[in-house]
C-alpha cells in the first residue's frame, strides 16, 4: 500500500484550526469538539479554503444540533460512515453529540455508530484495503482509563486498522 500524508486535528474548542502544509495531503482528519456556538462560521470558512479534504467526527462539544448540521450539510461528517480517501483506503467515523458540551455517549450511542461505519466499510471496500479509525471517543483496549469506549476498542481489535486518530483526551497520549 502507498504512503499517505493525513493532517489530524481534535479538541479546538473555538481555537483556530493549526496551519499546515497541506502539499500531498491526502485529507484533514478531524477527530472533534471543534468549536462552540459562536465558531461555527469561522470553521466553515476554514473548511471552504482548504486544498485537502476535510474529514470529521462530532465530539460531545460540538453539540446543540446546529454544529451537527454544519458537519453533515457541508459533506464532511464521517459519524457512523466510512469512506474511501485513496484506491484500497478507507476512514471510518465513530462521533456523537448531544444536545451539550456535558453529554456524553453512553455505549449503545456509539456501538450504533461503530456498527453503522463498519457495515458501511464491508459493504463497499475490498479485501485488502485498510482502514483508519477517526473518533472522538478513546477506545477500550484493557487499559484502567475512564472514558473509554469498548465498541470502538471491539472495532480496533476486529479490524485491526493501520492507525486510531482520536480526541477527547486532550492528548493523553502526546508529548
Amino acid at each position: 500500500m502507498a504512503a499517505h500524508r493525513f493532517l489530524c486535528f481534535s479538541d479546538l474548542h473555538g481555537e483556530p484550526p493549526p496551519p499546515a502544509d497541506e502539499t500531498g495531503a491526502a485529507a484533514w482528519l478531524v477527530a472533534g469538539d471543534v468549536a462552540s456556538a459562536g465558531d461555527r462560521k469561522q470553521f466553515k470558512v476554514w473548511v471552504r479554503h482548504r486544498t485537502a479534504p476535510v474529514l470529521a467526527v462530532l465530539g460531545n462539544h460540538d453539540g446543540g444540533g446546529a454544529f451537527g448540521f454544519l458537519f453533515r450539510c457541508n459533506g464532511f461528517d464521517l459519524s457512523g460512515r466510512a469512506k474511501a480517501v485513496a484506491p484500497g483506503l478507507w476512514v471510518l467515523g465513530v462521533g456523537w453529540t448531544g444536545e451539550h458540551p456535558s453529554d456524553l455517549p453512553d455505549e449503545l450511542h456509539l456501538l450504533r455508530r461503530c456498527r453503522m461505519a463498519r457495515r458501511m466499510f464491508e459493504l463497499e471496500a475490498g479485501p485488502n484495503d485498510g482502514v483508519i479509525i477517526l473518533t472522538h471517543y478513546p477506545p477500550k483496549l484493557g487499559l484502567s482509563f475512564a472514558g473509554e469506549y469498548a465498541c470502538v476498542g471491539q472495532l480496533v481489535d476486529d479490524l485491526r486498522p493501520l492507525a486510531v486518530v482520536m480526541g477527547h483526551d486532550h492528548g493523553r497520549f502526546s508529548e
